[in-house]
């Protein structure tokens, strides 16, 4: 019988041979065992079948895509929101109701109206004509009477109508309603579970493992739990702390030359009215000490702009404080997340290569779609590799920013011409194997001679039209 492969270089306790008689080999055992004894013992060993299903990463991958699949579906039988149209239909009900109350009115009025006839009225034309004018009226505002009533018998069934169907979704947002956050708890399960496929395979050197999505998934949701962590950190606010010092120290000087001032305007009224009254000058006494209230009026001032700076900038020093306080509590986690958002960035450049090789082989939908299909010549395969490996850079770090990929679809959508230009106008030299580092020059060369072909074709006109003037 036959159980495993063996790896080893020489026949091991898992063939069915005799071990040869020479020196010790690693991870043999040192006795010589008889081949069928051994053999019967690898027999009865019962395998482990739950290796493969458990390592494997698609297994939890449809089980969590499974599980989504079930709440949305749950949730895709919610009931229509009517809750406008509900809204709609009281403002109809309440104005037909109105309308209703109206038309009863005008019924009850007319009705009073014709009773007001006198019994003796029949007798006489003009009481005749009075009558018939009456019941008339009364027909017509009885009718539009039944008209209104109608109406919000309809208008009461539409609000009862829609008040069953919003109490049925408004029931099945009670029950179900979790399962959104179920869902967006589940997408979170399964990013993650494929971000540490994507960080397990990178460090055991089997990068494209599963393929270069679990690294671009990967990357995304790292990227994406650095951003939550750096968006809840308070803003660095360092410069605006710096001007603040500026500005204080700006309004302490100002205060102090305030004071100085205030106390040459204080000892020049002092010196005013230190005179005896025969010198004092009491236009000189009057100006001094106007001098000294606006030295006062200017010493408050400037006090009160120093205080306003110095609490401006205690305040940006708690503020500053406090960010460096959270920078140092989430300090490791954001090193991790750097640290393994920069081996996902470098696996994913380390591979771009190799996969636009692979797909200048075997290209997507997507690729062809945007590129076109590849030219088998070495130039045009050349180009067509240069503008995948374009496409590839956008694909590993993609935002979900829609204008960058439209701009960058348009700059792409040239490429079947550039590689037929490349195919036509450069010469390659047989048996001459293109490198990936000669895809740049190959697609540069190609956007020149376009872009002088444009040139070209726009001058022409004018080339001519300057021959046949004789310019």
């Amino acid at each position: 019988g036959y159980t495993a492969q063996s790896r080893s270089v020489q026949p091991t306790h898992t063939w069915n041979t005799a071990n040869l008689p020479t020196i010790d080999f690693g991870g043999r055992l040192a006795h010589d065992p008889d081949p069928d004894q051994q053999v019967a013992a690898a027999l009865s060993r019962i395998p482990d079948t739950t290796m493969a299903a458990v390592n494997d990463p698609w297994t939890l991958d449809t089980r969590l895509r499974e599980l989504i699949a079930t709440h949305q579906h749950i949730l895709e039988r919610q009931p229509p929101d009517r809750q406008h149209q509900l809204d709609h239909a009281c403002h109809q009900l309440a104005a037909a109701r109105t309308r209703l109350d109206s038309a009863d009115s005008a019924v009850g009025n007319a009705r009073q109206a014709l009773d007001s006839i006198g019994v003796l009225s029949p007798l006489t034309r003009g009481g005749r004509a009075q009558r018939r004018e009456f019941e008339n009226q009364f027909s017509s505002r009885q009718a539009a009477a039944i008209d209104a009533a109608v109406a919000v018998a309809t208008a009461d069934a539409e609000v009862a109508r829609l008040t069953r169907e919003q109490a049925a979704h408004d029931r099945h947002q009670h029950d179900h309603g979790w399962r959104r956050e179920a869902i967006d708890n589940t997408w979170e399960l399964l990013n993650q579970h494929w971000t540490d496929v994507a960080l397990a395979c990178v460090r055991a050197d089997q990068t494209l493992a599963y393929g270069v999505q679990p690294l671009r998934i990967g990357r995304q949701h790292l990227a994406g739990q650095l951003a939550t962590i750096e968006a809840s950190l308070p803003p660095d606010l360092s410069a605006d702390r710096e001007r603040a010092r500026t500005t204080l120290r700006t309004h302490t000087t100002a205060r102090y030359d305030a004071e100085q001032q205030l106390a040459r305007s204080q000892a020049a009224l002092d010196e005013q009215l230190a005179r005896r009254w025969p010198r004092r000058d009491k236009t000189a006494i009057g100006q001094s000490t106007s001098e000294v209230h606006a030295a006062c009026q200017l010493v408050a001032d400037t006090r009160s702009n120093e205080n306003s700076a110095r609490q401006y900038l205690a305040d940006l020093d708690h503020h500053q404080k406090t960010r460096a306080g959270e920078l140092a509590a989430t300090a490791t986690q954001r090193h991790a997340l750097s640290f393994n958002i920069g081996q996902l960035d470098a696996a994913l450049h380390h591979t771009r290569t190799e996969r636009v090789q692979r797909l200048a082989d075997h290209p997507t939908q997507l690729h062809l779609d945007v590129l076109g299909p590849p030219l088998t010549g070495p130039a045009g395969r050349a180009v067509w590799c240069h503008q995948a490996n374009r496409l590839e850079r956008h694909l590993d770090h993609a935002t979900h920013d829609d204008t960058m990929w439209h701009r960058l679809v348009d700059d792409l959508s040239i490429t079947p011409t550039l590689a037929r230009i490349a195919e036509r106008h450069l010469a390659i030299r047989p048996h001459h194997q293109l490198r990936p580092s000669d895809w740049a020059p190959v697609a540069q060369h190609a956007e020149a001679i376009h872009a002088a072909t444009i040139e070209h074709a726009r001058l022409a006109p004018q080339h001519e039209l300057e021959i046949e003037l004789g310019l």
